[in-house]
């Protein structure tokens, strides 16, 4: 390619002779438009490259040129999986453009206006994995003695494939090489006034207000498992070390909260199991098995009282002792259409099911279904025994748990509770094996 040579130094350009740029600059062509740029999707030699073009109007502008001269220096020299290869650059007194491949994928800034992108990032398990590659991808450049200068939302690019952070545009970039221009976006990457050089603080602050852009417009208040993250955005002299210890803490948050969905579950279960034990029904051993080894110490007595007593506040600890000591209910009145009344747990429950298998949902989402099935069965098992008790004024509270547990054990509602409370101990047993064998801070 031709080259005029317009700023003083020369450019290696690479051999593209087998096809033209030029005669791709279509209009059904167009991937990106800027201020003083059109980016252009086209194949050249086989590849699939994105080709960044100066506008007509800026052609003789020399901060323009110095600024294209710069990113395709500083670009070419970066190997990292977060940025693009750069491959060729033309300058002269028709065209000026850079050639780099072609990232397939979608920039933050839009990705946030469609529901699709929203929910991504509502997910915090996303969102963490998302700060941690742009963490890394900017680290690289530091490394490499370049300040980005100008990382904001229509600068990161997600992969279509895999969701990967690409990071792009190096047009405001610094490095002592090539100290020629430089900038930023107000309000994001605000540009270093006077003679003053950008550092690496300037791209991490960044960073943090990317984080508030993402959490504002995904209509969710900025979490607080990331919050010590987005603080040290901020600090003077933060490290790299710092932020990725706190994302392995946002990480560690997020396990705990699946671990606590576990133990909400096995409430519902333990009290099932425990009432069946009461009442000598027979238990299907293999699906109703849990792991729950720090309770395998305590007499099954001591725990169900202490599980009944915290799946249901309502209850006064004399009454679940009371039941916990009962050997044998004799003659007890038995509680009719005890599925039709329990009709309501029944449909959710089975609604939750289907919500779970469908994989979608984050852990602070599978957290608060199961809190939401557990509450509902607990009230619909006090309205129950409160009538039991208001049609057998004779009965004691001993009988009337006993009853119900009987109706329990015989009814669709455990079956349809069983197969909530196994879907949801998959779930969380495949995801804690997820936080242990991936997704790990180096």
């Amino acid at each position: 390619m031709a080259d005029d040579n317009l700023s003083g130094f020369g450019v290696e350009s690479a051999d593209f002779s087998e096809e033209s740029a030029e005669a791709q600059f279509i209009s059904g062509n167009i991937c990106g438009k800027g201020a003083s740029c059109t980016v252009y999707r086209m194949r050249l030699n086989g590849l699939q490259v994105a080709v960044k073009r100066l506008s007509d109007t800026q052609l003789l502008n020399a901060a323009f040129i110095s600024a294209y001269r710069k990113e395709f220096e500083i670009g070419r020299r970066l190997k990292h999986d977060a940025l693009p290869v750069y491959r060729d650059l033309r300058v002269d007194s028709k065209e000026v453009y850079i050639v780099m491949d072609f990232v397939d994928g979608v920039t933050v800034d839009d990705f946030l206006v469609n529901d699709e992108g929203r929910e991504y990032f509502n997910d915090e398990e996303n969102l963490r994995r998302f700060l941690l590659q742009l963490l890394d991808a900017v680290a690289y450049l530091h490394r490499s003695g370049v300040i980005h200068c100008d990382v904001k939302p229509a600068n990161i690019m997600l992969r279509n494939s895999d969701r990967a952070v690409m990071l792009i545009d190096l047009d405001k970039a610094y490095c002592d090489t090539y100290d020629l221009t430089h900038g930023g976006t107000p309000g994001i990457s605000d540009v270093v006034g006077g003679e003053e050089k950008p550092s690496a603080g300037k791209d991490f602050a960044a960073i943090g207000r990317v984080l508030d852009i993402i959490t504002g417009r995904a209509a969710k208040a900025a979490s607080r498992k990331f919050r010590r993250f987005r603080h040290l955005c901020d600090m003077p002299d933060i490290s790299v070390a710092k932020l990725r210890g706190a994302l392995s803490e946002a990480n560690k948050s997020a396990k705990t909260a699946v671990v606590l969905i576990a133990a909400l579950v096995n409430i519902t279960l333990i009290v099932a199991v425990m009432f069946l034990l009461k009442s000598n029904l027979p238990i299907d051993e293999q699906t109703l098995a849990i792991d729950n080894s720090a309770q395998q110490n305590e007499p099954a007595d001591t725990v169900a009282s202490e599980v009944i007593a915290a799946g249901n506040g309502s209850l006064p600890k004399a009454e679940v002792i009371e039941v916990s000591r009962v050997e044998s209910a004799g003659e007890r009145n038995e509680i009719a259409d005890f599925d039709s009344r329990m009709a309501r747990y029944i449909e959710a429950t089975e609604s939750a099911t289907a919500d779970l298998r469908s994989g979608k949902l984050s852990d602070s989402d599978i957290q608060k279904l199961a809190s939401r099935v557990s509450d509902l069965y607990f009230s619909i098992f006090d309205d129950i025994r409160a009538d039991y008790k208001r049609e057998f004024p004779d009965a004691s509270e001993s009988d009337a748990y006993l009853a119900l547990t009987t109706a329990l054990g015989n009814s669709r509602t455990f079956k349809i509770m069983q197969a909530f409370n196994q879907e949801v101990l998959d779930t969380v047993n495949a995801r804690l094996a997820k936080f242990d064998a991936s997704n790990q801070i180096p």
